[in-house]
């Protein structure tokens, strides 16, 4: 297994994990980041309802006259379902490992699964719109778009939901998403209008001071007592392990326990967008 393949199956697997602790915790099958709409409290007893708030918000966009829909990067399956249950025709891509198993299971045959990358996997549509729900981010930017392109019915939609990076100076240990300047040039060059455009980074942004007040209360203590109880009980094994394992654990409480994962540094360093692309006429 070379690199980028283990770097996407630990993606993979710390999504299912997400899933369902969440799940667990709040009872919420989501994997996006809701949307704390002002009537909505920034905490995590109603992050449930800011991730219901997001999908209700997703869904009233699919346009009127849509039949069939591409869930790219369907995660658990939940927004497959709700869009099966408003009467869309739903196929899903998503990778092959952990959360394509509960998408599966959730779905009972009702969609059509691809496993695999949206870039390889075989379909051939076309669609009516492309979904992509926080998927955006983990796919090339051209290859993304160009293939919907290809999948898209005469007349056919995007819909795409994700944060895109600022490019901040200095950097954020907030990580991932596009490049948004680049990604503006690259949409502007291709046949598609842009029937909608919303900033979100503001309702988005709760999410990060939600994950580190966790950390703080739960994860860091967790972390630490977990080295001292190893320390105690296996002192010569604890001590090796560590220093195998010493830019890996530092890796971890950086990324994972720093103060700096916050709301304030979120909307410094990104910003969350919803498009609705339709593709011109003579494109099709």
């Amino acid at each position: 297994m070379d690199r980028s393949a283990r770097h996407a199956l630990t993606k993979e697997l710390s999504l299912e994990a997400s899933y369902r602790i969440l799940k667990f915790t709040t009872g919420s099958e989501h994997l996006h980041y809701g949307l704390f709409e002002p009537d909505i409290p920034r905490d995590f007893q109603h992050l449930k309802a800011a991730q219901d708030r997001y999908l209700e918000r997703l869904v009233e966009l699919v346009p009127a006259g849509t039949r069939t829909i591409l869930d790219v990067g369907a995660g658990s399956g939940k927004t497959a379902e709700t869009l099966i249950g408003k009467g869309f025709e739903v196929e899903c891509v998503t990778p092959e490992h952990g959360l394509a198993r509960i998408a599966e299971a959730r779905l009972d045959g009702r969609a059509k699964i691809h496993r695999g990358r949206f870039e390889d996997v075989d379909i051939t549509g076309p669609y009516d719109l492309v979904l992509f729900s926080e998927s955006f981010q983990y796919i090339p930017a051209d290859k993304a778009l160009e293939r919907s392109i290809a999948l898209l019915k005469p007349g056919g939609h995007i819909l795409i939901s994700d944060f895109f990076s600022r490019a901040p100076q200095p950097p954020s240990p907030i990580r991932g998403g596009h490049g948004f300047e680049r990604w503006c040039a690259l949409y502007r060059q291709l046949p598609l209008d842009v029937v909608s455009e919303r900033d979100i980074t503001g309702e988005t942004a709760p999410l990060h001071d939600i994950a580190l007040t966790a950390s703080r209360e739960v994860v860091g203590p967790i972390y630490r007592n977990g080295r001292a109880a190893m320390r105690a009980r296996w002192p010569w094994v604890s001590r090796i392990g560590e220093w195998v394992f010493r830019k890996d654990l530092a890796k971890f409480a950086k990324s994972r326990l720093s103060t700096d994962r916050n709301a304030e540094e979120f909307i410094r360093a990104k910003i969350y967008k919803v498009y609705l692309f339709q593709l011109r006429p003579a494109a099709a």
